[in-house]
């Protein structure tokens, strides 16, 4: 549970997840915009005039285009300072409802991550200072935030979360919103601990991020004799060299769990590499359209995927990749709900930089929507808050206890 958001939260702040290009330009803290209030409705004309004529999604998603620019056009007009105009554009690209349409400004955090789990919310990693001196720990629960209950806190802030579906939101408003601002400000947390309640008050500022002890991009075991594991936490840099190197140890292994739930995407031709090793058949990929074929040592056994709704961008295509072309079980809960998009930057004359999907809406070899609807998972698992306070992982002992009813189940056919 440590590493729960840790991977999403550093692909969404690069803004990497399946770009097809990049103009220079500096991403830029709302305080440090150096324009005026004469100037907010003139760049935001420049941006919506390329959102108008380049984002496709646009009709599917029955977005009236003249009515948005209307509604938001008359707002920034009467914005007076930096603050109230990056909160509208925040919220503008947010109403484009694309996991792949934002504004890139810089935001200052707290070191931590926390988890939403019946619909309370968790810490799943304390490294922040203040925290730690006060006595919080994972597992703490947080009650409220500047006031306001959890759930009514993470609905006021899906307003500035980029997202294609109701669940894919809700997963984003929580990585990259509750340990994360926009805004130099400083935030109120109400958090049950194992013996008291305590309200701390913690800053945002520039400090280093500090990653979550024991991160890897890769991480692989052996669960049992017949079932091996290998989480997937990211598509980028030498991800497909390091899965090689757990992927052969559990090759001839009747059963093999890959574990993307935390994996928020990247460079999607990595994971057509890495589907070439586990597809059963020859497959036209979702995002390329190039041909797969399984190579010479390719996985012959059962194969699982877990997924959740942090599994965003490229993850998601090569979920589909394996589901279609692997004959993969998805285990978990739906992901986000979009990839393979061609996701492109711009970047207006004032320097302010964006970025929208430009490839048109389109469907898996297999049918199925890449944009706007999560992919379902064959087993719907979530955590549950007693497993999680346990230290145990839900939808992994589920597959685990699925995996040891297989043989029962045969027999009991027979």
């Amino acid at each position: 549970m440590k590493q729960l958001h840790l991977c999403i939260l550093i692909i969404l702040s690069l803004f990497s997840g399946c770009t097809t290009s990049s103009p220079n330009f500096q991403n830029i803290y709302i305080s440090d915009l150096v324009y005026d209030p004469a100037e907010y409705l003139a760049n935001f004309k420049e941006i919506h005039a390329i959102v108008e004529s380049k984002h496709p999604y646009l009709t599917s998603k029955g977005i009236h285009k003249d009515s948005l620019f209307k509604k938001y056009s008359a707002l920034i007009a009467r914005a007076g300072d930096n603050k109230m105009y990056g909160k509208l554009v925040l919220e503008y690209f947010s109403e484009l409802q694309n996991g792949h349409s934002s504004v890139y400004f810089r935001r200052d955090f707290i070191n931590c991550d926390a988890a939403l789990i019946e619909n309370r919310l968790f810490f799943t990693s304390v490294r922040e200072e203040d925290f730690i001196k006060a006595g919080i720990k994972e597992r703490d629960e947080i009650i409220e935030i500047d006031g306001l209950p959890v759930l009514e806190w993470l609905e006021r802030e899906t307003t500035y979360v980029y997202a294609s579906t109701s669940h894919g939101r809700r997963a984003l408003t929580v990585s990259n919103n509750l340990f994360r601002s926009y805004f130099k400000d400083t935030r109120r947390y109400l958090i049950q601990t194992s013996d008291s309640l305590k309200e701390i008050s913690v800053h945002f500022d520039k400090s280093a991020y500090i990653p979550v002890p024991g991160y890897t991009l890769i991480s692989g075991k052996s669960l049992t004799d017949q079932a091996g594991y290998i989480a997937i936490n990211g598509m980028k840099d030498d991800v497909a060299e390091q899965f090689l190197e757990h992927y052969f140890k559990f090759k001839d292994k009747p059963y093999l769990i890959i574990d993307l739930r935390n994996n928020g995407g990247g460079n999607s031709a990595l994971g057509e590499k890495m589907a070439a090793y586990l597809i059963k058949k020859k497959h036209t990929a979702s995002v390329s359209t190039k041909s797969i074929s399984p190579i010479k040592d390719s996985y012959k056994g059962k194969l699982y995927v877990l997924t959740s709704g942090y599994t965003f961008s490229s993850a998601e295509s090569f979920a589909i990749d394996l589901m279609e072309g692997g004959d993969a079980t998805l285990i978990g809960t739906p992901t986000h709900g979009d990839t393979g998009n061609g996701a492109t930057n711009f970047v207006t004359s004032k320097g302010l930089a964006f970025r929208i999907p430009t490839r048109k809406p389109r469907v898996s070899s297999g049918g199925f929507p890449m944009e706007g609807k999560s992919i379902p998972p064959t087993h719907l698992v979530e955590t549950s808050a007693a497993d999680l306070l346990n230290g145990e992982d839900t939808v992994l002992n589920y597959t685990l206890d699925l995996i040891e009813q297989g043989p029962l189940l045969k027999v009991g056919k027979e």
